[in-house]
């Protein structure tokens, strides 16, 4: 189970600027290990173009993981960690597509770094990252949704990312219509 709340204030200090805030609390329990966790972030996310988007923020979280798998060489002890992180997660977005929601044609790229140092429990520095590419099939012309008997049109995107607010779908929508 978890809970999660974002904030977002467009025009952060500048146009085309936005203020992100984000919380998350996680109860998780899948076979190998039982986690919950706790973290916030807040950064700036900066349009620099009707294409490009990036942003960075500060991340803190905090975890309380137990190992549910029994191991010979693992004490009970060492079952249970918990770990407090820091992290700067950083991310550029393109995206060339003709609509934000059921693009036809285009492509969007994506690539996250985030650098994390713990400051409570082991010692830990890591970074993870991700870049992931997409791009939009020509489906039917006629009609946006496939019928019962016809494959579906293959596109590999989400509707809106985590990311995407209310206003900058708008802002894209009418951008795309005047294309």
């Amino acid at each position: 189970a978890s809970l999660t709340a974002s904030f977002r204030r467009p025009d952060f200090l500048a146009i085309d600027q936005d203020f992100l805030a984000d919380a998350a609390l996680a109860d998780e329990t899948p076979t190998a290990y039982h986690s919950r966790r706790f973290g916030v972030s807040a950064g700036l996310q900066r349009h620099f173009s009707l294409q490009l988007t990036g942003g960075a923020a500060l991340s803190i979280g905090k975890a309380k993981v137990r190992q549910l798998a029994t191991l010979s060489h693992v004490t009970p002890s060492q079952r249970t960690q918990h770990y407090a992180l820091i992290g700067v997660p950083i991310y550029l977005k393109l995206d060339t597509t003709d609509s934000l929601l059921n693009p036809s044609r285009g492509w969007r790229a994506a690539f996250a770094t985030t650098p994390y140092q713990s400051f409570s429990g082991p010692d830990l520095t890591f970074v993870t990252s991700r870049a992931a590419a997409s791009t939009a099939a020509p489906g039917s012309a006629s009609s946006s949704r496939p019928s019962p008997t016809s494959p579906a049109p293959t596109r590999s995107f989400k509707c809106c990312a985590r990311s995407d607010s209310c206003r900058s779908t708008a802002r894209c929508l009418r951008s795309t219509a005047t294309r």
